[in-house]
């Protein structure tokens, strides 16, 4: 109802509160079916029906907005970030192994953003016109290039707060933490080097937020696993934030920027290769 109340162009001021209050009931009635049994219990197939129901206020949010294509990326971006997560419980044994599956099939989902705002936003539609010796429209080409960058911003903070459950989720293992915080270290330095990939500071900071979760979890598994050491943890935590904080702010060169940016990429390879046999425990 809210969409048809305001397609474009002909939108109206009752179709944002018209989609909030369908999105609420679809949320409140998921939350009566979870807290009656009727989803047998299971929060994960909770949050998957949640997710679902976001994808769809995301995609009819789009239908009446003026500039429907960033919508229709992050609702996208959401589905396939719940699509991998259900596949990661259907593979997996539980929570902890899930969110294994999950974490990593999100920093690969980080790759393929790029490419997907530029696919949604009509912008690689132009360039391959341009490619035939076409000409372009000015307007037209400053708005795919704008569409394209706010797709890129929703897509990463979607899969920036997947990223955070992921890892926040594996903090909470304390049976095998020999095993929980290698891959929460190189799982979170994976994500941490890949936001220096993005060029918009939203974006990174959705990235870097969710490392600062995985750092956190990492010292809650940490002090878990080593209880007499607390003020060891409390001294890493406070020389972890010390390095990046230094890092971010450091202005240095260009050609360095460049050589550092090769160095973070050749980390990060190397992260995600390590991550790969410690997912499969």
């Amino acid at each position: 109802a809210g969409a048809a109340a305001g397609p474009p162009p002909h939108r109206s001021a009752l179709t944002p509160a018209l989609l909030m209050v369908g999105w609420l009931a679809g949320a409140g009635a998921v939350w009566h079916l979870h807290d009656d049994g009727r989803l047998g219990g299971n929060l994960g197939l909770a949050a998957l029906a949640l997710s679902a129901l976001t994808v769809l206020g995301l995609a009819a949010v789009g239908r009446a907005s003026a500039a429907p294509r960033a919508l229709f990326c992050g609702a996208g971006t959401l589905a396939m970030a719940a699509g991998l997560w259900a596949a990661a419980a259907a593979a997996a044994g539980g929570p902890v192994p899930a969110a294994a599956l999950g974490t990593l099939g999100g920093i690969l989902q980080l790759g393929l953003l790029p490419q997907l705002a530029l696919n949604s936003s009509g912008l690689s539609g132009l360039d391959d016109r341009r490619a035939r010796g076409n000409s372009l429209v000015r307007a037209n080409t400053v708005e795919a290039v704008a569409s394209a960058h706010q797709s890129l911003t929703l897509a990463t903070a979607v899969t920036a707060l997947s990223l955070s459950v992921g890892l926040w989720l594996l903090g909470t293992d304390t049976g095998r933490l020999q095993w929980t915080m290698p891959l929460l270290l190189v799982l979170t330095l994976a994500v941490f080097l890949r936001a220096r990939a993005f060029p918009l500071a939203a974006q990174r900071y959705a990235l870097y937020l969710a490392a600062t979760v995985g750092l956190c979890a990492l010292a809650g598994a940490a002090l878990t696993c080593f209880p007499d050491h607390r003020w060891v943890m409390g001294l890493a935590m406070v020389a972890a934030a010390g390095v990046t904080a230094v890092c971010l702010a450091l202005a240095l060169p260009e050609h360095h920027q460049a050589r550092s940016r090769q160095l973070a990429k050749h980390l990060e390879t190397v992260a995600v290769a390590a991550a790969v046999p410690l997912t499969a425990g």
